[in-house]
């Protein structure tokens, strides 16, 4: 390692960064609700819903519905704004880490400022998500355990390993930093120099903080064991299945640079390739712990759902952004002052512009980069492409024209994505109660015999299905007996004439 260039205080630098981050967020913040997981978030947080799934977010409900409380916007602006704020400490913490490993404060800066405006980061940051939390907590159990080699003391240790169990009631993906925080801890000195008994005695104290951090976790289940979702053979099998496979892995390690370049252009992704060098040369002990977690969660982001693939790579970027720290405080020293400020303003500047830029270069070329599905008012590349969300009001149109237009007590049929808008209308404005809507899965058809049902129950009550075209979850038996007439913005399933 280079020898620290700064041993002043990082805390008023910490806070700087995180408050830039935040002016950022707050500016481009989501307006009112968004997509799929966005709504599904807000929803959770105004009921409270508490659940041990591998989906669910207990701690992110908990803090979100704080939120709830600030007198500005509506519910859905109030859970965007909470990701806004876990986004911005998650920099400035991620400063304070950097400057533990650097002793460089322009470094601390340059590797907190890239991840902060790195595309997935901000595009969590500004809309209702789970991810800053997560991020957020990990990186302070990180910055906890750090500070314990440096105290010599396990006291250090046993709080990361309470935040970290903390973390785990925010989301399961955590869990990819086990082996790297366990590497930290056996890379210390304090901890080899101790017989096996006190080693022993330390691992098992740092067990209990970690239960006790995931006491809400504990609690939920011992509440909920009823339910085959909190069953371990369901959480480990069925439901880790439903979102994981293992033949994508090897196509999608492959692309993975591609994804990381797009988070840290040019500029941000030769000072990490330069950082993790020169860790690796320089300071090997701390090195292993930061590859660890990059590599695991590399194949696990790899291996999951292509639809969520991406947000959960996050880790990953943050080891790189811990690398373009150490890159830079390898740097800085040898740099004149003009070629410091060059650096500076393209790595700050070089993002944004690339982000700007990608969007409507796919629409020149007439290229769908996400192959994300086509959704009414939502422009993918545009959506997907720049992180920002500040004009974003496709999901509020669009559950309005839906809400309007269908006749009293209607069934509107819609996959996770477009029906969690729908149902934040419903559950949290109280608009249309009267309209039913239903679930399905884009992979599990709906069968006739459910549409029969409706009619015999209700024969006046009209289906709804919120597509533009004839969707794959429609079996072949629905579309002998039923076709779909267009309805405005949706189709209506009507009986064939015999």
């Amino acid at each position: 390692m280079t020898a620290p260039s700064s041993r002043r205080p990082i805390l008023p630098w910490a806070v700087l960064a995180g408050g830039c981050a935040l002016l950022l967020y707050v500016f481009t913040l989501a307006p009112g609700v968004m997509w799929g997981d966005s709504a599904k978030l807000s929803i959770w947080s105004y009921t409270l819903e508490l659940q041990v799934a591998l989906t669910s977010h207990p701690l992110r409900s908990l803090v979100g519905h704080l939120f709830n409380a600030l007198p500005w916007g509506d519910i859905a602006y109030r859970q965007n704004l909470c990701s806004a704020v876990c986004g911005a400490l998650t920099v400035g913490m991620l400063g304070a880490l950097i400057y533990e490993l650097t002793h460089s404060i322009p470094a601390s800066i340059a590797g907190a400022a890239a991840f902060g405006i790195s595309h997935t980061f901000w595009l969590v940051s500004v809309m209702a998500e789970s991810y800053t939390l997560t991020l957020l907590l990990l990186t302070c159990a990180w910055w906890l355990v750090h500070r314990g080699a440096a105290a010599r003391h396990p006291w250090w240790c046993y709080a990361s390993a309470l935040v970290f169990g903390l973390s785990l009631t925010s989301s399961y993906l955590t869990v990819v930093s086990l082996p790297s925080l366990l590497l930290i801890l056996w890379s210390q000195a304090w901890f080899r120099d101790r017989t096996v008994w006190s080693q022993g005695r330390t691992l098992a104290l740092c067990l209990l903080a970690t239960l006790t951090g995931a006491g809400l976790y504990a609690a939920l289940l011992l509440q909920q064991w009823h339910q085959e979702s909190t069953h371990l053979a369901y959480l480990f099998g069925g439901a880790f299945r439903q979102f994981f496979s293992w033949p994508k892995i090897l196509p999608e390690v492959a692309r993975y640079p591609g994804y990381l370049a797009y988070q840290f252009p040019v500029v941000g992704l030769c000072l990490a390739g330069y950082g993790c060098w020169r860790q690796r040369a320089m300071d090997r002990p701390r090195w292993r712990p930061l590859a660890c977690l990059f590599l695991v969660n590399l194949i696990f982001g790899a291996g999951y759902m292509r639809q969520r693939q991406f947000y959960q790579w996050l880790p990953s970027y943050l080891v790189a952004a811990v690398w373009i720290g150490v890159g830079a405080a390898a740097l800085w020293a040898r740099l004149r002052a003009q070629a410091r400020m060059a650096l500076a303003v393209s790595l700050v500047l070089l993002p944004p512009l690339a982000y700007a830029a990608a969007p409507r270069l796919a629409d020149t070329l007439g290229l769908n980069p996400t192959q994300a599905r086509v959704l009414r008012h939502r422009d993918n590349n545009r959506y997907f492409l720049w992180p920002g969300k500040r004009h974003e009001a496709g999901p509020t149109a669009f559950a309005r024209e839906v809400l309007s237009s269908v006749p009293p007590r209607s069934i509107v049929v819609a996959d996770f994505t477009p029906c969690m808008v729908l149902r934040y209308y419903q559950r949290v404005l109280g608009w249309r109660q009267d309209v039913t809507l239903k679930l399905v899965e884009t992979d599990v058809p709906l069968t006739v015999e459910y549409v029969d049902a409706v009619h015999r129950q209700a024969p006046r009550r009209e289906i709804f299905l919120v597509e533009a075209s004839e969707p794959e979850y429609m079996s072949a038996p629905l579309r002998t007996r039923y076709r779909l007439a267009p309805a405005g913005s949706l189709l209506r399933l009507e009986a064939r004439p015999p």
